[in-house]
């Protein structure tokens, strides 16, 4: 379905360092989205036939309207009412029947390793992990889907096979995001300690999904984002987000009116000379230029 993805602000309970958004300085936290434009946005999305809103951030339970923002979504009519989280509030059974109540039905909440001591370092948030395990079980017990997104960093990636592990059999989860790093705001000032080679993470890669045949399983969802299909063109089948085929969500930030998000990241990419020889170069939208100005180019081999 078409989503609109509105990101309400920029403050977060955690301080991951491999974060897209910009360093929160006092002036960026200032930035958010009131509940007066909200509603408007909301309101032209559902005219404009969106079916799912999708709220993040930071992180959207820090926005104090976001209660009031779910149920306005919920007499609009919104299909799917979602929000993007690392869902430490929602560890609270009172606060996650508040937001069911006023119209959530989905969460991807934010896992970045399949044990507590990394997941919390990378948050720099202690009891993280225990906490968002614990919202992941209030939520299905009041009824709402939940997935899981999965940041690659330098840090985690050996850990991805264990990580799938945990989500299929631990978690019973099969709709999580594996996403790549954007060398972009936060993430842009600490790549020497996050920043990690595609060609170095495709073997684990490779590894992780064998999981699901040793289980019995399989993804439900696509489940690769801002992998390029000729790093692991194996894998192709579970890449998001690489095609022209790829159709356009919607998102406002705080900062402007609203943008065509597969338009935007079709203008964040780049090509080699190489990939006018790939079979997929017509379709692709090619890799993100600060990754190849880090990387070069040579592990873009035509498919």
């Amino acid at each position: 379905m078409r989503t609109y993805e509105l990101l309400l602000g920029y403050a977060c309970n955690a301080k991951c360092g491999f974060c897209y958004n910009p360093p929160l300085t006092p002036e960026v936290l200032a930035q958010e989205i009131s509940l007066r434009r909200a509603a408007g946005l909301l309101t032209k999305a559902r005219a404009e036939g969106y079916e799912g809103v999708w709220f993040t951030g930071g992180d959207p339970t820090v926005h104090k309207e976001l209660p009031k923002l779910l149920l306005l979504a919920r007499k609009l009519g919104f299909e799917r009412i979602q929000i993007g989280t690392n869902a430490v509030r929602l560890a609270d059974a009172a606060y996650a029947r508040k937001l069911t109540a006023a119209g959530l039905n989905y969460a991807r909440v934010s896992l970045h390793a399949a044990s507590a001591p990394l997941h919390d370092e990378l948050l720099v948030l202690p009891g993280a992990f225990d906490a968002a395990v614990k919202a992941i079980a209030n939520l299905r017990a009041l009824g709402v889907y939940v997935g899981v997104n999965f940041v690659v960093t330098a840090r985690n990636y050996k850990e991805l096979p264990a990580f799938f592990r945990f989500c299929v059999g631990t978690l019973d989860i099969r709709d999580f995001d594996v996403i790549f790093l954007h060398h972009r705001g936060m993430m842009e000032l600490n790549a020497p300690e996050h920043s990690v080679r595609y060609s170095d993470a495709a073997p684990y890669l490779r590894e992780a999904f064998k999981v699901y045949d040793e289980l019995g399983s399989r993804p439900e969802t696509p489940t690769l984002i801002n992998v390029p299909p000729c790093v692991v063109p194996e894998l192709e089948p579970w890449i998001a987000d690489w095609s022209t085929d790829s159709t356009g969500d919607g998102l406002a930030q705080p900062q402007d009116l609203g943008i065509d998000l597969h338009e935007m990241k079709a203008s964040q990419r780049a090509k080699a000379p190489a990939c006018a020889k790939c079979s997929l170069d017509k379709r692709c939208l090619g890799f993100e230029p600060e990754y190849a100005r880090r990387y070069g180019e040579k592990e873009f081999a035509p498919c």
